[in-house]
């Protein structure tokens, strides 16, 4: 993502499509190093 140009303080559109197989006992899962995203370790 750094590499794409952004500028701090705007706002960016991010699509994300999932599509599931299973009709039950489903899982989804995103993984980020987007500051904005992350939870910062306990101090």
């Amino acid at each position: 993502m750094d590499s794409l140009g952004l500028t701090l303080g705007e706002t960016y559109p991010m699509d994300i499509f999932h599509a599931e197989r299973h009709t039950n006992e489903s899982n989804f899962r995103i993984e980020t190093t987007i500051q904005c995203f992350v939870t910062p370790p306990p101090a």
